[in-house]
């Protein structure tokens, strides 16, 4: 699948750590497709969250579709090289306040790296 054009998919470090948000809110296309995923419609969730679009629903399928599509190696096959590098990151991240380092090291061991490391 060729890249898709998500203009209504937006990354910014600053709003919600860089993760995929819709037009730049702080709505992730995660809690849509986990609203999606446990029964809402889109209809409920234009009605739960009013700033949001039909077409931004649309799009968050789509980009997850997209996202599906990528090759993405099990963590079981991660390099402890790139381990290495996710826990310096980690650290410095965790510098001024490393409360819960631990426990998000755990779980973003090796899907916080720039896909193009893996």
């Amino acid at each position: 699948m060729a890249m898709e054009k998500f203009d209504r998919i937006t990354h910014d470090p600053d709003v919600m750590g860089g993760r995929a948000c819709i037009r730049g809110m702080r709505v992730t296309a995660s809690l849509v497709l986990n609203l999606l995923a446990s029964g809402a419609n889109t209809e409920e969730i234009t009605q739960a969250y009013p700033y949001m679009e039909a077409e931004d629903i649309r799009q968050a399928q789509k980009y997850a579709a997209w996202l599906s599509e990528e090759s993405i190696p099990p963590p079981e096959s991660a390099e402890i090289r790139k381990e290495i590098e996710v826990t310096d990151r980690l650290n410095k991240l965790y510098s001024k306040d490393p409360s819960g380092l631990d426990e998000d090291m755990a779980r973003m061991q090796w899907v916080s790296l720039p896909r193009e490391d893996w």
